[in-house]
């Protein structure tokens, strides 16, 4: 069995396929812990994702959103694209950026901010032959990734922000399957993917 994970196509002999994803990525500063932001955020029908926790919701037009709990401040937006050749702005960001200059306006002062960092960082999916993808994750990450999981399997809806070796990475993952969903920035992405193909071949 071919053991080199692969980062363009799907190859079934590899026990690890890494592809790449396309999407909007914001950043919300809020406090997710404030009663008043909670309440703001789910009069207007955006559930503000607790720390470590993902958050999905389908937007109307058949958009997924998922909303990443980076930390009780901090929340990621990711907003899928068909391409990242893809320039204008999704309705959801626009949206978004309207609740937070009305919440502004509202509390007299920037109580929150919205960023973009679509370019700054390349997103992937990996999955893998059983918990093959799991087992590279674990080698490379200095997390208790075991710790994520449950008596079925992952933990559903969790998020993480650490390193794999040096390089800054977020993983989640969404269903208790062994798939997951990096994000890498991207002056770092070919040094973790060389990281991932190199490990994988050891497994």
């Amino acid at each position: 069995m071919n053991n080199l994970l692969n980062s363009n196509d799907v190859v079934t002999e590899s026990i690890c396929q890494l592809i790449e994803i396309h999407c909007e990525n914001w950043v919300l500063r809020a406090d997710a812990g404030k009663p008043s932001i909670q309440q703001f955020f789910s009069q207007k029908e955006i559930p503000l994702p607790k720390p470590t926790q993902v958050q999905n919701f389908v937007q109307t037009g058949g958009t997924e959103i998922t909303g990443l709990g980076i930390s009780t401040d901090e929340s990621w937006w990711l907003v899928p694209q068909e391409s990242h050749l893809k320039t204008s702005n999704s309705s959801f960001s626009v949206q978004l950026a309207s609740l937070v200059e009305e919440h502004n306006k509202q509390e007299n002062e920037r109580t929150l901010a919205l960023i973009e960092q679509s370019a700054a960082y390349k997103s992937y999916q990996l999955s893998g032959i059983e918990n093959a993808a799991t087992e590279l994750l674990t080698h490379l990450i200095p997390y208790d990734w075991y710790g994520l999981q449950n008596s079925v399997g992952v933990s559903e809806n969790k998020v993480i922000s650490t390193v794999m070796q040096s390089v800054p990475i977020v993983i989640y993952s969404l269903d208790a399957s062994h798939h997951y969903k990096l994000l890498i920035r991207r002056s770092f992405a070919d040094y973790a993917l060389s990281l991932m193909q190199h490990t994988a071949q050891l497994l």
